[in-house]
């Protein structure tokens, strides 16, 4: 309101027939007849210096452009960008902390709770496991013409240990697949939290464009008054036309950017994607509660150190130490001790215990194969009952008998079983390298984003507002031309939009590491009966 009176105020004067600035930001036509300015402003123009309402406009809208962009908390529309919401849709518009989009993921993600299934599939198999594997037969001869009539009943059983086997690895099974539904969790809650942050940052970066965007819509209207005046040449005035079709494409690429981002963080939060959500920037608090158990200090773990281990970590996982200053939000990289990390993530990783279980289980059912290969018994009884002689006499008496593994000596699944025990242990090298491999580069990315994010905030933003400050009085003065200040202004752009850049990596490493180090971790419930699961969308 302040600016456009100011341009009311500078060109709608008595003698002026032009529109308003505001007004005329808009007119497709290029020359659009005027009558000359009045006498008593027609003196303040020289040709090559603006006006002192026209600097004045710049140098105010820079100043808003600042006062908008300054970091705050802030709350970010997510659904669609591109569109207001009404006041029913305000109504219904979901509100998403980070905190709520990790528990939407728990109740409502499709993939994970697909995963979770795996842990009623492994407790079903184990029950399987224990039930004896072969029914009774029965077997009755009545061949007639007066022959006798006999009955037969056996139960073959296995004597060489192969139930207990076969127990054995349906609770390792039960154990992995326990350790793969809490993997899957922790990389979908990584990935929720990457997108959350995503998404934040885009619409950051959608509301910097489209202030400059309505900035150069203010300034535009004043160049086409100075191009009509002779105040400066067409070049100059072609300059500000080019920049705000540049900066009507920025708004566009960012407001595609802001929806893709909140639909993906719609999606992986199991919500419809026409459901409109605004996201509060938590950050601070979250990541002070979930990385603490990710940061030590650079001599290791205190004496001290209370334990945070998350529900389900191993008995023997080193406690995670505390944070090195209380109440810090992000941990200081000179303070990440990257073998202290690696010790915690090769203990609390569950895709690591995951690979370790699956290797027993392997070896457990080699052995089995080979347990399989040997003979059973027969154990039962059997009636006969003749008629032939004179009366009817009946006798029982114990059934015997053994299989004979003559053809069928379990060759080829114990070639099976011996190829799976080394692809297992195999995955679990594998395995082991890669969370150390992961915890290293978390530790180093962490590092280089903390420290890109410093460099933003005190060398290139913090300058680039002292400079929209400093230009104020260099426009009042008439010593900027056009080309400055559009170049000014750029800079303070890319500043901005810099700045939310490295803000997002350095987020996104922090999840990153927290995934790393294991300290993204569900409780899953530890009866046989699996959680009630709801269905995709339930808040919708």
């Amino acid at each position: 309101m302040f600016v456009h009176l100011l341009a009311r105020s500078a060109y709608a004067r008595p003698g002026a027939a032009c529109a308003p600035p505001a007004a005329r930001a808009n007119d497709p036509r290029p020359d659009v007849p005027s009558r000359p300015l009045g006498p008593r402003l027609r003196p303040r123009l020289r040709r090559g210096r603006p006006t002192p309402a026209l600097l004045l406009l710049a140098a105010t809208t820079l100043t808003a452009a600042v006062a908008v962009t300054a970091p705050r908390r802030v709350v970010a529309q997510g659904g669609n960008p591109s569109s207001s919401a009404s006041g029913g849709a305000a109504a219904d518009t979901l509100t998403l902390t980070l905190a709520e989009v990790r528990r939407l993921v728990e109740r409502q993600n499709p993939t994970f709770l697909a995963a979770r299934q795996d842990v009623p599939v492994a407790r079903g198999a184990l029950r399987q496991a224990g039930v004896l594997r072969f029914n009774p037969d029965a077997v009755v001869q009545a061949p007639g013409g007066g022959s006798p009539t006999q009955a037969t009943v056996t139960q073959e059983l296995e004597f060489a240990g192969q139930r207990g086997l076969r127990l054995g690895a349906a609770r390792t099974g039960v154990e992995r697949a326990v350790a793969g539904v809490r993997d899957a969790g922790r990389r979908t809650l990584a990935d929720a939290s990457v997108a959350f942050y995503r998404a934040l940052a885009a619409s950051r970066r959608l509301a910097v464009a489209t202030e400059v965007m309505t900035l150069n819509e203010r300034l535009l209207s004043a160049v086409r008054i100075q191009r009509r005046e002779g105040e400066i040449s067409t070049l100059e005035a072609n300059l500000g036309e080019i920049e705000l079709g540049r900066a009507r494409g920025r708004v566009l690429a960012e407001r595609r950017a802001a929806t893709s981002a909140a639909l993906e963080l719609s999606r992986l939060a199991g919500l419809d994607p026409g459901r409109p959500v605004r996201l509060l920037d938590d950050a601070p608090e979250a990541l002070t509660s979930v990385a603490a158990p990710a940061v030590v200090r650079a001599a290791g773990a205190p004496s001290g150190a209370p334990s945070g281990a998350p529900s389900g970590a191993p008995s023997g996982a080193p406690s995670p130490p505390a944070l090195a200053s209380p109440g810090v939000a992000h941990p200081d990289p000179d303070r990440l001790n990257p073998d202290s990390l690696i010790a915690i993530a090769l203990a609390r990783r569950p895709d690591l215990a995951a690979a370790q279980a699956a290797t027993r289980e392997s070896e457990t059912l080699t052995s089995l194969a080979r347990r399989e290969a040997l003979p059973n018994l027969r154990f039962g009884a059997y009636v006969e009952r003749d008629r032939t002689s004179p009366g009817t006499r009946t006798r029982v008496g114990p059934a015997l008998g053994i299989t004979l593994p003559l053809f069928n000596r379990n060759q080829g699944v114990v070639a099976q079983r011996e190829a799976e025990a080394v692809r297992a242990r195999l995955e679990r090298s594998a395995a082991e390298l890669q969370v150390r491999t992961d915890v290293t580069d978390a530790v180093r990315a962490v590092a280089t984003a903390t420290e890109e994010a410093r460099v933003f905030r005190t060398a290139v933003l913090e300058p680039a507002r002292q400079n929209s400050a400093l230009l104020e009085s260099a426009y009042r003065a008439g010593k900027l031309d056009l080309p400055t200040l559009l170049l000014l202004r750029n800079q303070l752009l890319d500043a901005e939009i810099g700045y939310w850049n490295a803000w997002l990596a350095e987020h996104e490493a922090l999840t990153r590491l927290e995934s790393a180090t294991g300290a993204l971790a569900l409780t899953l419930p530890t009866d046989s009966s699996p959680a009630p699961a709801r269905a995709p969308g339930g808040d919708r």
